[in-house]
């Protein structure tokens, strides 16, 4: 169990702090399941990492990301990944995290 650093966008800040936000996914493995970081204050464990295709990420876990709706996953990716876009084919590490109650 290691205590790791993840950036997030400041929009996540509410949905991450009421629990809606429950996994982010990464181009590169961040952590391990146990592993914890602390974002806004509050702190989170990972429960699990998976690979998955981001078209997987898209189509079924959208709303654990913290969006309403498919479409929504797919800008917020494409404005954090400018050169290479969406690549729904692209394998993506999904880190699942819960945040610790005090």
């Amino acid at each position: 169990m290691s205590k790791i650093h993840i950036p997030f966008l400041p929009a996540f800040k509410l949905p991450m702090l009421e629990g809606t936000k429950t996994m982010t996914s990464r181009t590169r493995q961040y952590g391990n399941p146990g592993d914890r970081f602390t974002a806004w204050g509050a702190t989170f464990e990972i429960r699990e990492v998976s690979h998955l295709l981001l078209s997987t990420v898209r189509d079924k876990f959208f709303t654990q990301e913290g969006f309403t709706n498919p479409g929504e996953f797919v800008s917020v990716w494409e404005k954090l990944h400018p050169i290479k876009g969406f690549d729904p084919d692209q394998a993506v590490y999904t880190h699942s995290f819960r945040k610790e109650t005090p």
